[in-house]
């Protein structure tokens, strides 16, 4: 079976199918790839090495910006007519600008939402998932204490009163260690190809087909 396998390779190398068949090219660079890593031989990084590696690339191991808020509904149809309901949600969006308590606010002008935000800080991806993407953008410009105007939502309209904001940060190197290890040898893979790429060009003659000579 072996010495089949080997035949039917030096065939295949032989009749050019490593140049002419793309699936075969594909799996012979992704096989190279690793392979190349592993001949250039890197070392395991010490400690001092990822932190100043952490250091120099932080903004790759961020934690995300984290928004608490208050969320208000006003339910439109068939409940209230549309303008109604944004003029609700006005006087809502107005009390929570000065300061209102948030929940006797929403007693008194706000209907039940069936997934409510929690009240806790979320990712900004996690907190559209509960009040949509258009929320995010209302959000941006607020400062906390600050609401929304009415925004349609649900059927209704909503108001959001930024509670806390919570901005990016690089996470302590504890904590992505092991990402940053991962990253590390990463690049230093993607740079001993490089090399060997290079180490290649200088060696070989490269023509252009159809190029003129």
């Amino acid at each position: 079976r072996r010495v089949d396998e080997e035949l039917l390779v030096q065939g295949a190398l032989g009749g050019g199918l490593a140049k002419s068949d793309r699936r075969v090219r594909n799996r012979l660079v992704a096989a190279m790839r690793p392979a190349v890593t592993e001949d250039a031989g890197l070392a395991e990084p010490d400690e001092a090495t990822l932190r100043a590696f952490l250091a120099e690339h932080g903004d790759r191991f961020q934690a995300p910006e984290r928004l608490r808020v208050e969320q208000l509904w006003v339910r439109g149809a068939p409940v209230r007519e549309e303008a109604a309901a944004r003029a609700r949600a006005a006087v809502a969006a107005a009390r929570l600008a000065r300061g209102g308590a948030f929940a006797a606010v929403n007693e008194a002008l706000g209907d039940a939402l069936v997934a409510p935000a929690p009240a806790a800080t979320l990712p900004a991806g996690k907190l559209a998932e509960y009040a949509g993407p258009a929320a995010l953008v209302a959000l941006a410009a607020l400062a906390p204490g600050a609401a929304t105007e009415p925004l349609p939502w649900a059927g209704g309209f909503q108001v959001l009163r930024l509670a806390e904001r919570s901005p990016d940060r690089v996470r302590p190197f504890e904590e992505v260690a092991d990402e940053v290890r991962a990253e590390w040898r990463r690049q230093a893979g993607d740079e001993a190809l490089r090399r060997y790429l290079a180490e290649l060009r200088a060696r070989a003659e490269v023509q252009v087909a159809g190029a003129a000579r």
